[in-house]
Order: structure tokens, then C-alpha cells, then sequence
């Protein structure tokens, strides 16, 4: 019995054991080059990336390289890899974990293993997830900050040694370096990086949250002139914690507007039933709501529109990838003949569809994401559905489901996109803009922050995108 669990507590130890041993200088680059060759061959967005980041991804992604010869463990490797996928400015490209892996075998296996990955990997995925992701756990500051035109500013009120910071002070320097030259210098290192077209610089709202920053614990923020002295593992005393992002989604009516919040591209049938529930006869304007939504799938918000529009909705769409030989091999699983699908198919209304013909608002900000985006992508395509609100931080628009590989060496796993949408032409190249651009100020953010933007008193009365539709 002893032998027994000995044995078992021997085999879960031994993947511990790899973890912890170096890597050779030949493994590091044979694997850095399999992902820079993966990068060629499949990442379709790289010149869309590259003309709207003023970046030369290869040039960026070879001076990463050279930190192989300075490098010795796995684990500082895919810190690396961590990096060299925020080179692609791509929320889809990512390191991932088991439970992503699982659901790639589980819907798509042929697909998985053409990226040669199996059902053996998930320990390892699971490993270097941890070893990627942990920043923002480790981080116990507790502080966070708001981007907007090209500053940033407190989002939490606290006091930390007897010195109190307001909501919406102005955070202008890290550790005595101007903020937007910090994050210039350290772009790649950063949590949830995103690329500011309006002031053409890169950004991040958690700017502090890096590697270095957690392994000397101790920096310096300039906020409002004055400096604070903090650490990584001391949390600060919160005066007023920023509401967090409801997920829970909503049908509602007022001012002859029929209101619908996704928070997520999830549960078509359960918003056309509310849908139906709610609407009345005096509705003039609808408003879908989007902010936020990370995503899902297409077919919610293509559930929803049936069940709301009187006549078919024309969409077309032009999705692309490389014309390459990798693309070419891959084509037979995706059950495709050619590198592009030009298509134009209909959203048709629904049985018992509620035959609306006025204008359908889809409000987006910055974080709205994949299936969200593709749901604002088509409203460029139709008079009577309108977007409205903040510009992307990335490039959107519809696509097919990244792909995910492994890395020969490490074995890191890790998924990448490698569709892009040019349905925009010159006019939205990265499908990321709105129709109605609206002006986000540093005053506005705080009445939303101090009234809770997610009460429904609030979106009623005070917010802005809502007050401008209300309008028209």
C-alpha cells in the first residue's frame, strides 16, 4: 500500500521536476524560431498590425530572440513566449490553459492536432498558464488606474501611510519615468497592452503590473505631485472601490426604448424570450448594449436580431488568411477549398419575430471583444443599425476560431488567430470604429464610477451614449 502511493506520489511529482530544469540555448531558439515560423505562416493580421501600431513585428519579434542566450529555465522561456505574443497586439493570441485546450480536443480535435497537440499537454498548459497569468493575483496593491486620451488617472479613491488620493487624480510618473514613456520601454512586458490610434501610443491601465515591478516589490508612483512608495504585496486602504463589470444581462423598457444588456455572447434563446416579454407596441428604438462583452458566440446575436427585425438582414463578409502553403494543408479541416470565405448570407426574422422596422443601437467601448465586435462590424453594412460609443483597442470584426499549437521543446501551448476581417475596406480597416464616435472625459468616467454605471437608474437618466440616442 506504502509502495503504492509512493509510486503515484513519484509520477505527479516528475512533471514538477521538468518544469524546474533548464532549457538549452539550441531548445530556446529551435522553439522561438517554430514560433516565429507559425507567426509567418499563419497570422494573417501581422501587416494590419504592423500599419496601425507603426511596428515591424519581425524586427521586434528577433530582438526578443536574442534573450535566449540569456536565459537559462523554462520558466524565464515562456515569459518570452509571453512577450512575443504581446508583440501581435492580439487578444486571441495567448498562452492557454487546460480547460481551453479541452474545449479545442472537444469541438474541433482534427484541428487541435494539427497544431500537434493532444489530451497530454493539459498538465503542461495548466503549468505555463499559471506561470503567465499570475501578475495581476501577485499584484496586492489593490490600486487601478483609467486610460483616456493619452493620460491616466486614479479609478479608486485610497489612503496609504496618512496620504489620501482622490478618484480621477492624474498619475504622471513610475518610479520618476513619465508614464507613457514607461510603458513605451516596457510595452511587451505589460498586462492587457492595447495600442491608442487617436495619440498613435501603446497603453495599459495596469501599467505597474509586470514581472519586474513583482520581483522588486517596492516602486514609485507620481500621483497628483506627489510621490507614493508601494509594494507589490501591500495592499493600500480602499475609500471607494470601482463598481465591478456586471455579468448579469438584462431586458428592460423605458422612454419607448427597449433596452438589452449582453454581457456576453451567450443565451440567444433566453434574451428572445425576455424580448418578447418586454416589448410594446409605442417602442421606437431598440438598444443592445455590448460594452464590455468579451464575447462568444455569433449565433446569440444572430438570435437576437431574428427575433427583432421585419425583413432579412443582408451581410457580407470577406474573412481572409494567408495564401500559403501551411493555410493550404489546414484548409481540409476547416472544410474549405480556398484561403478567403466571401460570403453574403441573411439573418432572417424568426417565427414570431417582432416585424421591427426603427433603428437598432449597438453600443460598444474599447473592451467590447471577438464575437461582441462582430456583432458592431455589421452595423457599417446597415442603415437601421447603428453603433455607437468608444473605438476598439484592437482589431475586430468576424473571424474563425484561433488556432492553438505547441512548442516542440517547452512544450507551451499556446493560441493564436489567423483570420482577419476586411469587410471595412478603407473606410474601417480594423473594424474596430463605431459610426457615432462619442468623447469619453476624465468627468464623465467619475459619474460613472461614484453613480455605478450599472444601475439601471443610472443608464436611464445620466449615461451619455444612452442620453445621445434618446435624442436622434
Amino acid at each position: 500500500m506504502k509502495l503504492n502511493r509512493f509510486i503515484l506520489l513519484l509520477i505527479f511529482a516528475l512533471p514538477s521536476f521538468s518544469f524546474a530544469q533548464e532549457m538549452s540555448k539550441a531548445e530556446m531558439i529551435d522553439d522561438f524560431n517554430q514560433l516565429i515560423s507559425i507567426i509567418n505562416n499563419y497570422y494573417r493580421a501581422k501587416p494590419l498590425v504592423e500599419q496601425r501600431t507603426h511596428t515591424n513585428i519581425p524586427k521586434e519579434l528577433n530582438l526578443l530572440k536574442e534573450e535566449c542566450y540569456t536565459i537559462h529555465t523554462k520558466e524565464e522561456f515562456a515569459h518570452l513566449i509571453y512577450k512575443a505574443l504581446n508583440v501581435l497586439n492580439d487578444k486571441h493570441s495567448s498562452i492557454v490553459d487546460a480547460s481551453m485546450l479541452k474545449n479545442n480536443l472537444s469541438n474541433s480535435p482534427n484541428i487541435t492536432a494539427f497544431g500537434n497537440v493532444s489530451l497530454a499537454d493539459t498538465l503542461n498548459a495548466d503549468y505555463y498558464y499559471r506561470l503567465t497569468n499570475n501578475m495581476m493575483p501577485k499584484m496586492k496593491t489593490g490600486i487601478r488606474s483609467k486610460y483616456i486620451d493619452g493620460r491616466y488617472y486614479t479609478a479608486r479613491s485610497f489612503t496609504y501611510h496618512n496620504m489620501f488620493f482622490g478618484l480621477g487624480e492624474e498619475i504622471t510618473e513610475i518610479n520618476h519615468i513619465p508614464v507613457s514613456e514607461y510603458v513605451k520601454q516596457n510595452k511587451y512586458e505589460l498586462f492587457d497592452l492595447a495600442w491608442d490610434e487617436k495619440n498613435s501610443k501603446w497603453y495599459s491601465e495596469f501599467f505597474w503590473i509586470n514581472k519586474k515591478i513583482l520581483e522588486d516589490k517596492d516602486f514609485v508612483l507620481t500621483i497628483g505631485n506627489k510621490d507614493i512608495a508601494l509594494n507589490s504585496d501591500v495592499t493600500v486602504e480602499i475609500n471607494q472601490k470601482a463598481p465591478q463589470f456586471s455579468l448579469s444581462p438584462m431586458v428592460t423598457t423605458f422612454d419607448n426604448m427597449l433596452y438589452i444588456r449582453m454581457p456576453e455572447m451567450n443565451n440567444g434563446q433566453w434574451y428572445t424570450e425576455q424580448i418578447a416579454c418586454n416589448y410594446k407596441p409605442d417602442i421606437t428604438k431598440i438598444i443592445i448594449d455590448i460594452r464590455g462583452n468579451r464575447g462568444g458566440r455569433d449565433d446569440a446575436w444572430i438570435q437576437l436580431l431574428s427575433s427583432i427585425i421585419g425583413q432579412p438582414i443582408l451581410i457580407e463578409t470577406n474573412i481572409s488568411m494567408n495564401n500559403n502553403e501551411a493555410i493550404i494543408k489546414l484548409l481540409p479541416f476547416l472544410k474549405l477549398k480556398e484561403p478567403q470565405i466571401l460570403s453574403s448570407f441573411a439573418i432572417k426574422p424568426a417565427k414570431g419575430s417582432l416585424n421591427f422596422g426603427g433603428n437598432i443601437y449597438v453600443i460598444q467601448d474599447a473592451d467590447t471583444y471577438s464575437a461582441a465586435s462582430s456583432l458592431v462590424s455589421i452595423a457599417f453594412q446597415h442603415k437601421n443599425i447603428i453603433s455607437v460609443g468608444y473605438p476598439l483597442s484592437h482589431i475586430g470584426g468576424r473571424g474563425l476560431a484561433p488556432l492553438i499549437f505547441r512548442l516542440n521543446n517547452s512544450g507551451i501551448i499556446f493560441r493564436m488567430s489567423f483570420t482577419v476581417d476586411l469587410s471595412g475596406n478603407e473606410d474601417n480597416p480594423y473594424m474596430n470604429k463605431v459610426e457615432i464616435e462619442m468623447r469619453q472625459d476624465i468627468s464623465s468616467f467619475l459619474d460613472m464610477l461614484t453613480n455605478n454605471q450599472y444601475d439601471i437608474e443610472y443608464f436611464k437618466n445620466k449615461d451619455l451614449l444612452i442620453k445621445y440616442i434618446r435624442k436622434q
